[in-house]
């Protein structure tokens, strides 16, 4: 069984300077990723994806879905502006 976290942290903005910096996100998914990826308790393969644009997240997110089986998991985390 496969089981894989998509963890997105954006605390930038560049496309749309109205929106101010936020200070943890990408800390926040960084820090879940290592609490996933620890085979002892999760055993999730982490993607972590810190200041990204949504276009690189949903192409590979579109991609592991794909390759994903039946009784795989998917988590997908964000952490930024709504």
């Amino acid at each position: 069984m496969r089981k894989v976290a998509f963890l997105v942290g954006n605390d930038t903005f560049p496309n749309d300077p109205s929106i101010p910096p936020l200070r943890f996100p990408r800390n926040d998914a960084k820090e879940l990723g290592e609490i996933l990826a620890d085979q002892e308790t999760c055993g999730f393969e982490t993607k972590p994806y810190l200041n990204e644009s949504s276009q690189s997240v949903l192409g590979d997110f579109e991609e592991t879905t794909l390759e994903l089986a039946k009784d795989d998991s998917i988590l997908f985390y964000y952490s930024g502006h709504g």
